[in-house]
């Protein structure tokens, strides 16, 4: 079977070895669209091949007439992309989030419900063995009824985020679009409903300022003593200097465009009666953990580290009954193989493979993912406007039928 890529860039090339990888020679990565040199090479070497290149979605359609197409373009490009595949109805991997703009976010879907064949959303974190231990704890009864939810993302990378497109709305969507989707996604998986109403608070604190928007760090006077120039991240990571993407992207984190916050809080209500925080910062050190989820129950506390600080490439879930001893607390430990998102890309490659083969259905599909980013929307509002957003009133009318149907199961 014949995989094409659009975009070949850090998650293409990711998703093409994956799905070779777990479908053991039965998937073929066929051709990719990737106009960057050095992105379509790096991706070569990830790979171990090299897939036949085109310029166009259109020329790859008809060059290697794939069974399956994954869309890991740049976040504003996703909208493009799908009507450019039009009706086909092969299986099509789309990367997170649905696209920058809530315009198109919505586009997005009405075209998933028009397509003949299965999306899948890569919210990847959904897959991850942790979090679905942690959904088989809850459902065994582990904390009880649940009554709220307090997620936490410490982006201690976030820097890297604001040396490339992601630095501004309309490239990334913003934080509370691009990277919290993850974590909002996760939240309603565990919750098994969606939000009603969202507030929150967007500072910019760390990034942005008076730069010129074309500065980047390999032309800049201060490189060697600027501490969020490319170079010095790298040192601080004990990476070679000018290795790989981040040399590439490294547009200057205190440019004037910059208008996506770095620092914010969300408090939301859910359908079922739960309520719960989240909170993301993108200037965290890299010593520090990164994802912390806690879930609080009649009977107890459950709290999911993703990664812990002394070693990302392990996590940690820690069950703590209400009416029990430190002896009954239960402990299961997590280890990632060095893979990224907690181990998730292989089970979503798995996910995947089956449908190609007509075995089954997108574990995280676009209305989900819908939710998702309608929820960080409305909190991205909230934060502008500084009031309450009711998240059913911004959904479109023509979308609303839909919505309505979105995680409506009881938990």
């Amino acid at each position: 079977m014949r995989l094409g890529i659009i975009g070949f860039g850090e998650m293409g090339k990711r998703i093409g070895k994956d799905v070779v990888e777990v479908s053991d020679g039965g998937v073929e990565l066929a051709g990719v669209v990737e106009p960057d040199d050095e992105k379509y090479e790096d991706g070569c070497d990830w790979n171990g091949s090299r897939p036949a290149r085109f310029d166009s979605v259109r020329e790859m359609l008809d060059g290697i007439t794939p069974h399956a197409v994954a869309v890991a373009s740049p976040n504003y490009c996703h909208l493009e992309n799908l009507n450019e595949i039009g009706k086909q109805d092969f299986p099509i991997w789309l990367e997170k989030p649905l696209d920058s703009t809530y315009e198109k976010i919505c586009g997005v879907l009405r075209f998933a419900e028009a397509y003949p064949g299965k999306i899948l959303v890569d919210h990847c974190m959904r897959h991850s063995p942790i979090i679905n231990k942690a959904k088989a704890l809850l459902g065994d009864g582990a904390i009880g009824h649940i009554c709220s939810a307090n997620f936490v993302q410490n982006c201690f990378y976030g820097n890297g985020m604001y040396h490339n497109f992601r630095r501004t709305r309309e490239g990334g969507g913003g934080m509370l679009i691009e990277k919290a989707t993850h974590d909002f996604d996760v939240m309603m998986y565990l919750l098994e409903s969606k939000p009603t109403q969202v507030a929150s608070i967007m500072k910019m604190q760390s990034f942005g300022g008076t730069r010129d928007n074309a500065l980047r760090c390999r032309a800049c006077d201060e490189q060697d003593v600027c501490k969020e120039s490319v170079g010095s991240i790298q040192a601080r990571r004990g990476e070679e200097f000018g290795r790989d993407k981040a040399a590439r992207e490294d547009l200057c984190v205190y440019a004037k465009e910059i208008d996506v916050p770095d620092n914010e809080v969300c408090i939301m209500e859910f359908e079922n009666g739960c309520f719960g925080t989240y909170a993301d910062c993108y200037f965290s050190p890299s010593h520090y953990s990164t994802r912390e989820y806690e879930l609080v129950g009649l009977e107890g506390i459950m709290r999911i580290s993703l990664s812990l600080a002394e070693d990302h490439n392990l996590g940690r879930i820690v069950v703590h009954p209400r009416y029990g001893t430190r002896d009954e607390v239960q402990t299961h430990d997590f280890q990632y193989d060095g893979r990224i998102h907690y181990n998730a890309g292989p089970v979503t490659a798995a996910n995947f493979y089956a449908m190609m083969q007509g075995k089954a259905e997108p574990f995280t599909p676009v209305d989900e993912a819908f939710a998702a980013v309608t929820l960080g929307h409305a909190a991205t509002v909230a934060g502008q406007e500084k009031r309450y957003v009711e998240l059913a009133g911004i959904v479109p009318d023509d979308l609303k039928p839909g919505w309505e149907e979105i995680w409506k199961q009881p938990f």
